[in-house]
Formats: C-alpha cells, sequence, structure tokens
C-alpha cells in the first residue's frame, strides 16, 4: 500500500459536496473510499469515519428539522405564533456544525494526526 496523505485530505474535505447538494456528502467520499479503499494506507479507515460521521450528521439534521416542525407546529396550535426564521436557523447550524466539524479534522489531517472523527469527552 502507498501513503497518500493529500488524498486522505482530499476524503475528508469532499464531505463538503453538501454544500452543493445534499446527499453528496454521502456519495462522492463513498465512491472515493471504494476506489482506494484497498491501495492507499489508512483510507479504509478514514472512509468510513468520514462516512460515518455523515450518516450521523444526515439523521442528527433529520430529526433536527422534526423536531423544529413540531416546535412551530406546538407554538402556532397553543399561542396563534409563527416562528419565522426557525427553519433557517436549523439550517444554518446544523450546516456550521457540519463544516467546522470537517475542518477541524481536515486540519488534525494536515498535523499528521490519523485520529480524527473520534468522540472526545
Amino acid at each position: 500500500m502507498r501513503s497518500d496523505p493529500p488524498f486522505l485530505q482530499l476524503l475528508n474535505l469532499s464531505a463538503l459536496c453538501f454544500l452543493v447538494f445534499p446527499f453528496l456528502n454521502l456519495l462522492i467520499p463513498y465512491l472515493l473510499w471504494r476506489k482506494h479503499r484497498h491501495d492507499t494506507e489508512h483510507v479504509a479507515e478514514l472512509g468510513r469515519r468520514v462516512l460515518g460521521f455523515q450518516m450521523l450528521w444526515q439523521v442528527a439534521s433529520f430529526f433536527t428539522y422534526m423536531m423544529a416542525l413540531l416546535l412551530q407546529a406546538a407554538a402556532f396550535h397553543y399561542f396563534g405564533v409563527v416562528l419565522t426564521g426557525l427553519f433557517l436557523a436549523v439550517l444554518v447550524l446544523t450546516y456550521l456544525a457540519n463544516v467546522v466539524t470537517v475542518g477541524y479534522n481536515q486540519l488534525m489531517l494536515r498535523q499528521g494526526r490519523l485520529d480524527v472523527y473520534r468522540i472526545r469527552l
């Protein structure tokens, strides 16, 4: 297996494709991972971590939008209030969380650290 740190960084940054079209954050890293997982060092593990985080982000974003929808419905039903900007705020916060996470892990990869996308408590 050959070592290719720039490809590892590309694999990580490919998750930002969701900014262009939703679900590309899963498709592009998956395709890169599948193509290079057997011939490039550390791609198999990093690809699983990137895809795992992106799937978790998709699910968490979905449930966050559903909670916002329920909050909007409850506010309108009980108080007659329409919470303008709620969905935009949720969109911005979830996208920002993903971009910051990918950016942080990109910095770790540039420093040569491969222990990215690990939960540290």
